[in-house]
């Protein structure tokens, strides 16, 4: 699968939802892009008969002055079928605002494209870190492609109109099953900041290339495999009871209900035995390859 399978739409944003608006576009700057200013002085008669509407609002390019507080600036871009969230929930929370706070700062997303004539027939090889393949389940029959490298940011507060309510045509899809949430996350972690397991195992290849050439095959895969277990350990244990303490201390704080210590320090002690294993494992490979004892 690669969408959850109820056929419900998502009841709230988050990272990995589906969603679309008709006023959302890939939005780039260019060199030829410049400062805009607001216009209310459209003729009442003629915005009437063009708009239906007598109050019309428009842009002009023109400088603007330093005491304004937002600039509006022309761009270039493109609108999609669909969109997915890539800001972490976290965030979310702060955007579509808390405590009686209003909506602020701004979400991550990125274009749902489709599949070009170009595109290896495996997106999920390394050599692809700025798309991510969405294909069609029994669910969602569309075969989609994340396009990473055209993320852009929308305003929270033309996203939310409170901490909870969601503008008027801003549609929530689908959300993406567990195991694809993980796989996109892996892939916009090796896009952004080239961290994650995507990379450990691009260098681990790139390390049995070296170790082959300079002692022996053998010893390179077995060397290159633990090193693709630690950074899948260590993936799971950041992105596992580590990331879950962020959730209990904020339920704490919600409830002022004690979080349960056991579990939580349980996890962690679980986890990063783990982590323990393979880093002890791979430690000995290295010595052995180094003739250490």
């Amino acid at each position: 699968m690669t969408y959850e399978g109820s056929g419900a739409p998502p009841a709230e944003l988050g990272f990995g939802v589906v969603c679309k608006a008709d006023w959302l576009f890939d939005i780039a700057i260019r060199s030829n892009s410049c400062t805009l200013k607001r216009k209310d002085d459209y003729p009442p008669k003629k915005a009437q008969s063009l708009y239906g509407r007598p109050d019309v609002e428009y842009y002009m390019p023109e400088p603007h002055a330093e005491n304004e507080e937002e600039f509006a600036v022309l761009g270039f871009g493109t609108s999609y079928p669909a969109y997915i969230v890539l800001t972490d929930d976290c965030a979310i929370e702060k955007c579509r605002g808390r405590k009686g706070w209003k909506p602020t700062d701004q979400v991550t997303l990125a274009p749902l494209g489709f599949p070009a004539k170009g595109d290896p027939k495996d997106l999920a090889l390394i050599s692809t870190l700025n798309r991510f393949p969405l294909p069609k389940d029994r669910h969602f029959a569309t075969d989609y492609v994340v396009s990473l490298a055209r993320a852009f940011q929308v305003d929270s507060r033309h996203i939310w109109t409170d901490a909870r309510q969601l503008q008027p045509g801003f549609e929530l899809l689908r959300r993406l099953d567990d195991e694809t949430k993980d796989g996109l996350l892996q892939r916009w972690a090796a896009h952004t900041s080239r961290q994650g397991p995507l990379i450990g195992a691009d260098n681990a290849r790139k390390l049995f290339d070296i170790i082959s050439a300079l002692a022996d095959t053998r010893s390179a895969e077995g060397i290159a495999d633990q090193m693709v277990d630690l950074a899948d350990a260590i993936w799971v244990y950041e992105n596992g009871p580590l990331e879950a303490i962020s959730g209990v201390h904020e339920e704490w704080h919600k409830t002022s209900q004690p979080p349960d210590l056991g579990g939580v320090t349980g996890d962690l002690k679980d986890r990063l035995e783990i982590v323990e294993m393979a880093v002890s494992q791979l430690i000995d490979a290295l010595k052995a390859l180094r003739g250490e004892s």
